[in-house]
């Protein structure tokens, strides 16, 4: 990966969320709330600011308008060239029994336009700093919780649907490009993916393992154009450590009970970035990448430009 894994554009803060309008300008999601839009001559510009926001997933839509996830505010909103954010999905709405914890990450039908998200947690605590969000996130992960959701917001009724539920952590997911009519979606604290068939647009069907026993976390994800290869990245990869941890119910509950800076401090290190690419037909990886330097570390967010020849990545 050292060969082709440049740093494209460096920031001050974390910066997880990536995506690409028709016109080839990038978008990056700070953990301040911030988008920053980066033009084709590479001036950056600030886009939009949330208060207290912190961006994740953010995908451009048919339109040019830019979709976000803020997992700080726990909204999906978008925003345009020259107009203020408007919230989409707030933290509740009608028929929803618990309000949105973490949302995520999405993906969106070039054909309906509908938009489905993953909120990860149904019982994350606030998280207002980085530490606290990357506490709460382990002990999510040591204590197994399956209370993650995927969902679709309809933008022409505004209504927002529940899609399926009982995830461990649901991070990224992608829509299939060609027909439509599946969802694959990272079930990081159970190192799989799984697909979700769709009966409809907004409603889900039979629910399956796409692939598991992966080598780390699945973070983010990005399917190429023609529905052969799917991207995946490891944002933690899986050591004999948290193994162990993990499969002891009473040390996983010991070492969940420690303060927010020791228990940081035991699985605080940044991991060089993994890159798997899986055949999506085959659900086999074809290929793994990872960069050695320091130039991709805890890789999160991951999408392909427009031309989709060129994978970018958020690194937190």
């Amino acid at each position: 990966m050292n060969e082709h894994c440049k740093v494209s554009h460096h920031f001050e803060r974390s910066s997880e969320g990536v995506s690409f309008d028709s016109k080839g300008n990038m978008y990056a999601g700070l953990n301040n709330g911030t988008v920053i839009k980066i033009d084709k001559y590479r001036k950056q510009t600030t886009f939009a600011n949330i208060e207290n926001g912190r961006i994740l997933g953010m995908e451009v839509d048919s339109e040019d308008r830019l979709v976000v996830c803020d997992s700080k505010n726990n909204i999906l909103f978008s925003v345009s060239e020259g107009n203020e954010p408007l919230v989409l999905v707030n933290t509740t709405f009608k028929g929803l029994d618990t309000p949105l914890k973490f949302v995520n990450d999405l993906t969106i039908s070039q054909k309906t336009g509908i938009i489905y998200f993953t909120d990860s947690s149904m019982t994350m605590p606030p998280s207002p700093t980085p530490l606290e969000v990357r506490v709460n996130v382990l002990r999510e992960f040591l204590l197994s919780k399956n209370t993650g959701r995927v969902f679709a917001y309809n933008p022409k009724t505004k209504e927002t649907s529940l899609i399926s539920s009982g995830y461990h952590f649901s991070n990224g997911i992608v829509l299939d490009p060609i027909n439509e009519d599946y969802l694959l979606v990272a079930e990081s604290m159970r190192f799989k993916i799984t697909k979700i068939q769709l009966r409809k647009p907004t409603q889900g069907g039979e629910v399956s393992t796409f692939m598991e026993n992966l080598p780390g976390a699945p973070d983010g994800m990005a399917i190429s154009n023609n529905g052969k290869y799917l991207y995946v990245s490891i944002h933690e990869p899986r050591t004999q450590l948290n193994d162990f941890v993990c499969n002891n119910y009473y040390l996983k509950t010991l070492v969940g009970r420690l303060r927010n800076d020791v228990l940081a401090g035991i699985f605080s290190k940044k991991h060089a970035g993994l890159i798997l690419k899986i055949e999506v037909e085959s659900a086999r990886v074809v290929s793994v990448v990872q960069d050695s330097s320091d130039k991709a570390q805890s890789i999160g967010s991951i999408r392909l430009d427009k031309t989709g020849e060129k994978l970018f990545l958020g690194s937190v």
